[in-house]
């Protein structure tokens, strides 16, 4: 005689990774973005970094400390904030600290895919880079020296060593730990709130990160030949981790290689 019985489907793991998938599905297309709050959500994060760099790189300069630390401060400021936005976002839908329905595209995959598909897109774009991008990147940087910022973006001369050491340990920092919450935001929370697009989505996102970098403009036309698989794998996969791991992978690599 049977006592109880347990329904195997709904206990499964395919089960409730089907069962995500369509959950997913169904909050990206209850709430798409219009197209002015996508530009306003994509770009004025970068308009607000870039204006505290501007205001406060003078100042650090002042103090002996390359400008660059003005980035870093700016950085922080708008990048912790959006984090805590993102859970406030989520603690208001599950009614806990919750990145769920929230950060999307959580699609699980096999680890080795993981390691295949970040090892790929480093080769990639550090190929592009010292094949195709030498080609056209001082003429693009040339064309950039106007910019607002320029040189205190990029020099890291004349200033103290102890100083200088300071700015790359937190830089080092930035690039290591602040790539998670931009994938999160943008990759996470903002490009499937965009699926409409469809086959055009992942340009679209990749355009717009890429604007968001408003102090380093130069940079864009690299960007766009570089780092299409930063957005296009995760998009195509359906996985924010892949996107975190490639993004860490690149920023970290992208400083051991300099």
């Amino acid at each position: 005689m049977k006592i109880f019985t347990v329904n195997s489907n709904l206990s499964s793991p395919l089960a409730a990774t089907q069962t995500e998938e369509i959950d997913e599905k169904r909050i990206e297309a209850e709430e798409q973005h219009s197209v002015v709050k996508t530009l306003l959500l994509h770009l004025v994060p970068g308009v607000l970094i870039y204006a505290i760099f501007l205001a406060t790189a003078p100042l650090f300069e002042s103090w002996g400390y390359p400008g660059i630390m003005g980035l870093i401060l700016g950085s922080t400021v708008v990048l912790l904030p959006t984090l805590a936005e993102l859970y406030r976002l989520g603690k208001k839908r599950n009614g806990k600290l919750s990145l769920k329905g929230i950060v999307l595209y959580r699609q699980r995959m096999p680890w080795w895919e993981y390691i295949v598909w970040t090892v790929l897109a480093c080769v990639y774009a550090y190929a592009v880079l010292h094949t195709i991008v030498p080609l056209f990147q001082e003429r693009v940087m040339g064309f950039f020296t106007w910019w607002p910022g320029y040189q205190a973006r990029l020099n890291l001369g004349s200033y103290p060593k102890a100083h200088v050491t300071i700015v790359l340990a937190l830089y080092i920092v930035m690039n290591a730990l602040y790539p998670i919450i931009e994938e999160l935001y943008f990759r996470g929370f903002l490009m499937p709130r965009i699926a409409r697009f469809g086959a055009w989505t992942p340009l679209i996102s990749m355009v717009l990160f890429s604007l968001y970098h408003l102090w380093q403009p130069w940079n864009n036309p690299l960007n766009l030949i570089t780092l299409w698989p930063l957005t296009f794998l995760p998009w195509k996969k359906r996985n924010i981790y892949l996107a975190i791991l490639i993004h860490c992978a690149l920023n970290i690599s992208g400083m051991l290689i300099k």
